[in-house]
């Protein structure tokens, strides 16, 4: 997974073909229109898709004032897709050890996009982080999501306590 942090001159944002206001948009909301984007696709993919976007808004209302901004685009013809979220702080993102309180947000979308970075503007700042969506497991790093060769699903048979295999 490849993590990039940029400075970016003001401009237009990428192309999206979906675009919310996250201060006026519940979150349910975009996660219904992300599944409508991806309609048809496998369902860890999406999974895996509405978990990194949560994560990403999540930390702009938990992080950041607004402005907020969630950007959904397909690209490389529906190969990928890209989720960018917008918010009103410069202050780039810190993963930090899970504890009781948080942490994961950052690593869950480390493991599940192939890629993720921020873009820095003048006056906000962009999270992104594109998903494989051509395969299982393309997702990026979260290989456990892909579906085990027949060899391996006979070794994980389900065990009763002692350890017997059933």
């Amino acid at each position: 997974m490849a993590t990039q942090a940029e400075d970016a001159a003001d401009g237009e944002p990428a192309p999206a073909d979906v675009s919310c206001d996250l201060d006026a948009t519940p979150t349910r909301e975009v996660r219904s229109l992300m599944r409508g984007l991806l309609a048809g696709r496998d369902g860890v993919m999406v999974d895996d898709a509405l978990l990194v976007a949560d994560e990403l808004i999540s930390n702009a209302h938990q992080h950041a004032s607004g402005p907020r901004v969630c950007r959904l685009a397909l690209l490389d013809q529906g190969r990928r897709l890209r989720v960018e979220v917008d918010d009103g702080s410069r202050t780039l993102p810190q993963a930090r050890t899970p504890d009781c309180d948080g942490g994961r947000g950052l690593l869950l979308v480390s493991q599940l996009a192939s890629e993720w970075g921020v873009r820095r503007y003048r006056d906000h700042k962009t999270v992104w982080a594109e998903l494989g969506l051509d395969g299982a497991g393309t997702s990026g790093h979260a290989r456990h999501m892909a579906t085990a060769p027949a060899e391996r699903q006979a070794d994980q048979a389900p065990r009763s306590p002692a350890g017997d295999q059933r």
